[in-house]
């Protein structure tokens, strides 16, 4: 199950979960606490931060064509590709579920330099098989403040957002959210095609979107991409 899927679970069945506790005496006891000394005793704090997610595109049909392939280049992705991109520029990944990845950066061009990086060796580790077994990864990224907890998982509306938006990716594209284009602003680095403002499933607000130009995605390598390690 992809991390998408394990945030509508949670939006569609929250009134399943925990029976047993009383949500409103919960909420009284913790309204005795100032936001500060909450976040303190729960060990919680907070970031501003690039979130980078993504999900392999048509991942099931991958699995149904040759499972055995799919699954060995899944490790492949996650341990030779995104691993190395994450760490290279200062990054942590936060997770890997399923086909999903979820990485955080502390700013923004890191989180753009290594979507394009992975995007590149993506391409690497596709060639010589054939079309229909083609890992196609959709990224999303988004720039906020996110909830941090104790284990380093993370909660917000940018993790939320992040993960909307990399639904919209064409497979081996890389979306961004307004706020983290703006963050862009002045810098040199890929071009990017504005989209407009976009619904996106359980946010409120509509969200501006911009796409790094495909043909950004094809340049030749950087001596920084991560190579395939052998296995």
């Amino acid at each position: 199950m992809g991390l998408i899927s394990c945030l509508d679970r949670v939006a569609e069945e929250n009134a399943l979960l925990l029976p047993g506790l009383d949500l409103e005496r919960f909420a009284m006891r913790a309204g005795h606490e100032s936001g500060a000394a909450t976040l303190k005793s729960h060990r919680l704090h907070r970031e501003l931060l690039a979130i980078l997610i993504g999900d392999v595109a048509g991942y099931s049909q991958l699995i149904e064509r040759d499972d055995v392939d799919t699954v060995l280049r899944l490790h492949q992705l996650r341990h030779h590709i995104v691993e190395p991109a994450t760490a290279a520029r200062g990054g942590r990944v936060v997770r890997f579920v399923g086909d999903s990845i979820f990485s955080t950066f502390g700013d923004v061009v890191a989180a753009v330099d290594g979507a394009i990086a992975i995007q590149r060796s993506v391409r690497l580790l596709n060639r010589g098989i054939t079309d229909r077994l083609h890992l196609r990864l959709r990224i999303g990224i988004s720039f906020g403040e996110a909830l941090v907890e104790a284990n380093g998982d993370l909660h917000g509306p940018a993790v939320n957002i992040a993960a909307r938006l990399e639904t919209l990716a064409e497979p081996g594209g890389v979306y961004l959210t307004g706020a983290a284009f703006d963050r862009l602003a002045g810098r040199t680095g890929p071009r990017c095609e504005a989209l407009g403002l976009h619904s996106l499933r359980h946010i409120t607000e509509p969200v501006r979107v911009y796409r790094i130009v495909p043909s950004e995605l094809l340049a030749r390598r950087s001596a920084q991409e991560p190579l395939l390690a052998a296995e």
